[in-house]
């Protein structure tokens, strides 16, 4: 299974409206008082949203996996030793 990746369409984030460290950046644009420049925003809203859900199933995979490492870790260590 391919999954596009949301992140190579986008513009870097003080584009966005965010500045270097995740703070709303202050400047506003010709284009930002528009209507065209609300949908974009919104646009842009939708493409964040679904980066942060991408991002939370790969953080609970991540878990997920690190969790099953240690099982099986402490698997092959009572093996190791005989317990098992």
């Amino acid at each position: 299974m391919s999954r596009r990746n949301v992140l190579s369409d986008s513009r870097p984030a003080v584009a966005l409206g965010f500045s270097r460290l995740g703070a709303p950046a202050s400047t506003t644009t010709a284009a930002d008082a528009t209507p065209s420049g609300s949908l974009a925003r919104a646009g842009e809203a939708g493409k964040l949203e679904e980066v942060m859900q991408e991002l939370r199933a790969l953080r609970a995979l991540v878990k997920e996996q690190g969790e099953r490492i240690c099982r099986l870790e402490e698997q092959l260590g009572r093996m190791e030793n005989g317990d098992a």
